[in-house]
């Protein structure tokens, strides 16, 4: 036991405290803004609520998670609060070294604990319950709870923790918020953004995702003896075999929509995308081209060292979608006759992810012989980053969204698209949104080329928008947000940051554009 007067072993308090948060929380240009999942936390802290529920801080390595919870601490002991924060070693203490402090200093008068690292306490997947059900309670403290084993402390959430916990989330971070705490552009943004770490993407994959997911293996196989599907499918594979999958799956989620880039037209509509490198072959060469471009791109093989690869594969996904490194979402296909077809679609919650994701995707196809490869890297890299801007902005949306709000992308067998279709059946209400990489759009062929699908009434039909519907149409770009006003109803132009910071107040900021008067049908004929 601690006694009075005695410094305890693991959790810092006072002054020490306080130096940890002032080493922990700035840098030499200053204070760390705070993220936005630490104002919900310090409200669930001071709540006054002890209904058998701890606080969980989840994301992968260097999502701010730790600088967030200190932060936290900080503003608590600014209110007259007495808090504990210890951060814990893999292996070396167990849940009763943690138990027997958090007892003493609770007898002492602190009122709030943050434990980091807390999966890393031997016995932690069988024991943790008892913090909700017993220490919170009956000490009437707060604890909060945080690790880098994310999928450890998923497998809690689920078990363990199953109603005994409040969730705040470090994984994703938006733009808005990117730049508020850090002052970067978008295009910075998209290479870093969701990941506050100087190493490059190699190693934070080796040791957020691979020893993340070995390490919680090892936790439930060994220390929880809770063996699972996941224990008997990944327990011994090599850490160089799950690295390599797991980049592959990765690479797979940006490699449907590059390669739909190249491979799915044979007509002339993405000829301009492979330039002089292209200008003289003929069709078939062409479509020759798309192929190759598609086979190169290929990333489901040669995993030797795999009894059942497919299987493997899948729980790397599962993996991916439970540390919410990817979100699952979904595509509409048509036959629309019907329900419809759903195909999976993911995006990542790190845009960092996302931009090394497309990178990789485009080595192999870099490597193609045959081609101009100036001309035929810019293509291939336009198409990239057109799947980043698409992902981005779908990101955004499905986060945004409503409850009641159904976000999907739509294709057909016409070869007909439109990137994301945001519709709410209580409301009657529906989104078309169109993403380019362009940063320059010919406003007087946009109906004929860029908008046409979300004024295609096959589209709106297969979609079930009728009459009672209210619909609003967009066109996300690179470039100024203005208002194009139409007998069909008014186009959005929008410049992608504007349209990525302004997800809920969207029709207020849509009124404040400049607008560009009716264009005559005679100038688009299409219409």
């Amino acid at each position: 036991m601690i006694g009075r007067g005695r410094k305890p072993k693991h959790f810092l308090v006072g002054a020490a405290l306080s130096n940890r948060i002032e080493q922990l929380t700035a840098d030499e240009r200053g204070r760390f803004k705070q993220r936005d999942f630490v104002a919900p936390l310090v409200k669930y802290c001071v709540s006054g609520n002890y209904n058998g529920k701890i606080g969980i801080v989840y994301g992968l390595r260097s999502t701010g998670k730790t600088v967030g919870m200190l932060q936290a601490a900080e503003e608590l002991i600014n209110r007259g609060h007495k808090v504990a924060y210890a951060r814990f070693n893999y292996d070396e203490f167990a849940m009763g070294d943690a138990n027997i402090e958090i007892k003493a200093l609770a007898a002492q008068g602190c009122s709030h604990f943050f434990i980091d690292e807390a999966t890393y306490l031997e016995g932690f997947l069988n024991a943790v319950a008892e913090w909700p059900d017993a220490y919170v309670p009956d000490h009437k403290i707060k604890i909060v709870i945080s690790g880098t084993d994310s999928f450890l402390l998923n497998m809690a959430r689920v078990t363990s923790l199953f109603h005994r916990c409040e969730q705040f989330s470090a994984n994703w971070c938006s733009f808005d918020e990117y730049k508020r705490i850090t002052g970067a552009s978008f295009e910075e943004y998209k290479s870093s953004g969701g990941i506050f770490a100087s190493d490059g993407m190699p190693e934070f994959i080796q040791a957020a995702l691979v020893e993340n997911l070995l390490r919680t293996m090892r936790h439930c196989a060994f220390d929880a003896s809770r063996p699972n599907a996941y224990t008997d499918r990944l327990l011994d594979v090599s850490a160089a075999i799950v690295y390599k999958v797991i980049v592959s799956v990765l690479k797979c989620t940006a490699e449907k929509s590059i390669k739909r880039h190249f491979a799915e037209y044979a007509n002339e509509k993405n000829v301009l995308d492979f330039g002089e490198a292209v200008s003289n072959w003929t069709k078939e060469d062409k479509r020759d081209l798309r192929k190759r471009v598609a086979e190169a791109m290929a990333v489901y093989d040669d995993f030797n060292g795999i009894d059942y690869p497919a299987e493997t594969v899948e729980m790397l996904i599962a993996f991916l979608l439970q540390v919410d490194c990817l979100t699952e979402a979904y595509s509409a296909a048509a036959n629309f006759g019907g329900a419809g077809v759903k195909d999976a679609l993911y995006y990542f919650s790190q845009a960092a992810l996302m931009s090394y994701a497309a990178g990789e995707t485009v080595k192999d196809a870099l490597e193609l012989s045959d081609i101009n490869q100036a001309e035929f890297e810019r293509g291939i890299h336009q198409a990239a980053e057109g799947f980043i801007n698409e992902s981005v902005s779908f990101a955004h949306v499905l986060r945004s969204a409503k409850k009641s709000d159904e976000v999907f992308r739509y294709r057909d067998e016409k070869l007909r698209e439109v990137d994301i279709v945001v519709k709410n059946f209580a409301d009657k209400t529906v989104r078309l949104i169109e993403v380019k990489s362009k940063g320059r759009i010919d406003v007087r062929t946009i109906f004929a080329n860029e908008a046409r699908h979300l004024y295609d009434d096959g589209v709106l039909a297969n979609l079930g928008i009728s009459d009672e519907y209210a619909v609003s149409r967009l066109v996300v770009y690179c470039g100024d947000s203005k208002i194009i006003e139409h007998q069909k109803g008014n186009l959005a132009l929008a410049g992608i940051e504007d349209f990525i910071c302004h997800q809920r107040d969207w029709e207020l900021f849509a009124g404040q554009l400049p607008r560009i008067p009716r264009i005559s049908q005679i100038e688009h004929p299409s219409l």
